[in-house]
């Protein structure tokens, strides 16, 4: 009985350290990726544009669905083995820029990935900014510490990269 008093006050105590260092983590955070894709910026931004084919080259997505938003803000629902994120086109400037907001990504997730595209001689630089914001103290200390704020984008840029071929494979 003394052992299980001592597991749930350890537990507790674990706990309250998690929620004050997760206190303690700014609510808001920015993070950029940059990858060099072999694909010129059209068919980099037409991949990443069209949210519906996003199951044909990212392995944890399930299907994209178009869903009702802002008449001046395509909206989509993607299903993915993590969850429902939804998708809102904030701008769209073909070959060089694509903004979306994110919700549902996590739990109290809220945020914005802006993908910035430039020609170069092998064919796209890519940056991906995430600029987030995450309300809960407990999901701020996993994603900070545990996780990485940069995982989603990560996974993400790989699978645009098996899709169209990292700069360093284009021929001459």
């Amino acid at each position: 009985m003394r052992w299980i008093l001592w597991a749930i006050t350890l537990s507790m105590l674990l706990l309250g350290a998690v929620v004050i260092a997760g206190g303690l983590v700014s609510r808001e955070h920015e993070i950029a990726r940059t990858v060099e894709l072999a694909a010129p910026p059209g068919d980099v931004f037409s991949a990443i544009a069209d949210l519906e084919a996003m199951p044909a080259w990212r392995p944890e997505v399930v299907r994209v669905e178009r869903a009702a938003g802002e008449a001046d803000a395509p909206t989509y629902r993607e299903y993915a083995v993590r969850g429902v994120v939804t998708w809102a086109v904030l701008e769209s400037r073909p070959p060089a820029r694509l903004e979306v907001r994110l919700a549902g990504a996590g739990p109290g997730f809220d945020g914005t990935w802006t993908f910035d595209l430039a020609s170069t001689p092998g064919g796209t630089r890519l940056t991906l900014t995430e600029r987030g914001e995450i309300d809960n103290p407990v999901f701020r200390f996993l994603s900070r510490f545990v996780v990485g704020y940069g995982k989603g984008m990560d996974d993400y840029l790989e699978a645009l990269v098996r899709r169209l071929g990292p700069a360093a494979a284009r021929s001459p």
